[in-house]
């Protein structure tokens, strides 16, 4: 019975470990999805230098572009102290530069009359004043941070503390759109970012998205869970 304890032990603690891991090591994964098929998804997760503008791109999505339209994110109105350079995670970092980012939306759908664009974001810093087409969000979440963790690559990883972001707008249908936003502060590492947008008859209600999650609560609370079920077999066999 004590083998079994210590066993039971052993894999609580690596479960926890794993567990805490899953919360930290994509980007993709601490994205909220929608319950409707969105008429146009766009995902960015790595960034290179562009011909001729190199970090200022534009950046055409590199994970996903599917659906009706098309999407392109470039840095826009730098400050020039030394400029934005591409890092060796493939993040865009502003170095201590104040930076607009302009996420063009080009070619939807407005076969229906309204439309819900949503934007995820993920950096390391914070960003201020989003808008879409000079319209302020209908919502805006900041969902907190949980560490990213980023593959360069020579397969080396990297971790930061990551803050997301969950901006929706409702809008009139237009085949055009321009979402922007900026840094409010320098040693900004812009990491990843989905655009969704859902044509339709009536306005589509998304549902927001959560605070992230945090790696050491996760595990924490996968210890409890191990520990109550230690408890329950010490009292069975007592």
């Amino acid at each position: 019975m004590k083998v079994l304890s210590f066993a039971l032990v052993v894999g609580c603690v690596l479960a926890s470990g794993a567990i805490a891991q899953a919360a930290s090591t994509s980007t993709p994964y601490l994205f909220t999805t929608q319950p409707m098929a969105s008429t146009g998804h766009f995902e960015w997760d790595e960034f290179m230098n562009v011909a001729p503008d190199g970090p200022l791109g534009p950046h055409v999505p590199d994970v996903i572009s599917s659906g009706i339209g098309t999407a392109e994110l470039s840095v826009t109105d730098p400050t020039p102290a030394f400029g934005p350079l591409i890092t060796s995670t493939q993040n865009i970092y502003s170095g201590s530069d104040l930076i607009d980012f302009t996420i063009d939306l080009s070619g939807l759908s407005d076969a229906d009359s309204n439309t819900t664009v949503v934007l995820q974001i993920g950096v390391a810093g914070a960003l201020e004043d989003f808008s879409l087409s000079g319209a302020p969000p209908t919502t805006l979440i900041d969902r907190g941070t949980a560490d990213v963790t980023s593959v360069r690559p020579d397969t080396t990883t990297s971790a930061l503390d990551t803050r997301h972001y969950w901006v929706a707008w409702d809008a009139a249908a237009a085949t055009d759109y321009a979402i922007t936003f900026g840094n409010p502060t320098g040693n900004t590492s812009f990491s990843h970012a989905r655009v969704e947008y859902y044509n339709s008859a009536t306005p589509f209600q998304p549902v927001p998205a959560g605070n992230v999650p945090e790696p050491t609560s996760i595990a924490l609370a996968s210890l409890s869970s191990c520990a109550l079920l230690l408890a329950r077999r010490r009292q069975q066999r007592g």
